[in-house]
């Protein structure tokens, strides 16, 4: 949400989810959306690159930091987020 006023992202390959937070929204009865919202799933930094670019960004970033995945792209469909899973969309911040 902080990329543009008029941007958004669509979030089509998501990172797995990691144990520990499937754990704690089945033990406290969690949305999708808020354990998203709340947790951010442990996506921790996401940068945005020209797609050009994107994988040997990504393939530098893997050699430093292993975890680094294309998770999605930039998309001009307002101040929105979407994701793969269709119950999490934010449209504020």
């Amino acid at each position: 949400m902080r990329l543009h006023d008029s941007l958004g992202w669509s979030i089509s390959d998501p990172l797995p989810i990691l144990p520990e937070f499937s754990w704690i929204q089945q033990h406290g009865n969690v949305t999708d959306r808020e354990m998203h919202r709340t947790f951010n799933m442990g996506c921790g930094m996401i940068i945005a690159v020209d797609s050009s670019v994107a994988q040997s960004v990504c393939k530098w970033l893997e050699e430093r930091m292993p975890g680094c995945a294309i998770i999605g792209e930039v998309v001009d469909n307002g101040h929105k987020v979407t994701h793969a899973n269709p119950d999490i969309v934010f449209e504020h911040y």
